[in-house]
């Protein structure tokens, strides 16, 4: 996914847009504090379908444009 594009967070109950791991910025700090208690693990969400998994962001102008070129040949 490209930083330019928004999406709305992964859960259904939820239409905030994505901060990070497909998550609004609200589900992302309820489920790090979770993280931090010991209590689960990110590859759990991810396993369980709660979270995704992370993906290198791109933030340079060329970076982005020739990303889409490469999606738009596929």
């Amino acid at each position: 996914m490209l930083m330019s594009e928004k999406q709305a967070c992964m859960l259904p109950a939820c239409d905030r847009t994505t901060y990070s791991r497909k998550l609004c910025r609200g589900c992302y700090c309820a489920a790090q504090r979770r993280i931090k208690a010991g209590r689960y693990t990110w590859a759990e969400l991810v396993k369980w379908g709660l979270a995704g998994d992370t993906k290198p962001r791109i933030h340079n102008p060329m970076s982005i444009a020739l990303e889409k070129k490469a999606e738009s040949a596929e």
